[in-house]
């Protein structure tokens, strides 16, 4: 992925692309806040704000530790918390997704835009997904039993 800051930067990005894909997806770009949102088993989670300490949330940013700062709860109001909370859960069932998923979005200030929905979010203790569980009040051992719990359940057996 690349982020064409000007016009003239935008032939190269697409050069760089080319070399990976052969249809290319381009966007207009969104400045805003980033912010991640979990369901779990139909519920929405606190959100959590991901600042990159440089640039954007790629995977440098992602993966090498001290480089992002993540914020949970996030530093939202109640209202903001509320508006996208519910559109994370509405994209989760408009997708018909189960158990649970992740959902990124950019807030402009006024708007939030959805960015993707994440059906297999990363599950290490101090993924996106487990430290906003840890906000909602459930550990990283009971996330994980909750998961297997509704898997087992979805099909049709208990634990």
């Amino acid at each position: 992925m690349s982020i064409a800051n000007v016009e003239d930067e935008l032939p190269a990005a697409i050069e760089l692309a080319k070399k990976y894909e052969k249809k290319l997806l381009i966007e207009e770009y969104i400045e805003g806040r980033e912010f991640s949102i979990g369901i779990l088993d139909g519920v929405w989670l606190p959100p959590i704000e991901i600042i990159p300490k440089e640039g954007w949330f790629d995977y440098k940013n992602k993966y090498q530790p001290g480089l992002t700062e993540e914020i949970c709860p996030a530093d939202l109001t109640e209202e903001e918390t509320k508006r996208i909370g519910e559109l994370a859960l509405e994209t989760y069932k408009a997708l018909m997704l189960e158990d649970y998923a992740r959902v990124d979005f950019i807030y402009d200030g006024n708007d939030f835009y959805c960015l993707e929905a994440n059906t297999l979010p990363g599950m290490t203790p101090t993924s996106l997904l487990p430290q906003e569980a840890l906000a909602y009040g459930i550990t990283y051992e009971e996330l994980c039993n909750k998961i297997v719990e509704m898997g087992l359940r979805r099909e049709g057996r208990v634990l």
